[in-house]
């Protein structure tokens, strides 16, 4: 179902839209199926869930635009820092790890 067209729109049209969408909505903080909200609850305070959320924004937009790898790592470094992990772990490498859906 990802090739579909009526009189108003088409998938390539939709898939636009949602990304213009979420490129425009920045303060909704959402989670992941994988993540665990309870947990980072738990972990982190508001103010830095809030950060992580808008970090997380702007890396899933570099990802999908295809932003070059040094637009990228900063906001890595910045999500490890406020994640108490270490940045030196953060290579190039880490990027053909990341599964991003295409905008058609």
């Amino acid at each position: 179902m990802d090739d579909w067209s009526h009189y108003t729109m088409n998938s390539g049209g939709a898939s636009k839209a949602c990304y213009d969408l979420f490129k425009e909505v920045t303060n909704v903080p959402y989670s992941y199926s994988e993540e665990s909200f309870f947990f980072n609850r738990g972990m982190f305070t508001f103010k830095t869930r809030k950060l992580l959320f808008q970090l997380r924004q702007q890396l899933t937009i570099k990802l999908i635009e295809n932003a070059p790898w040094e637009q990228i790592k900063p906001i890595l470094d910045n999500m490890a820092i406020h994640m108490e992990l270490p940045v030196d772990g953060i290579i190039e490498p880490l990027r053909r790890e990341i599964l991003v859906p295409g905008i058609h």
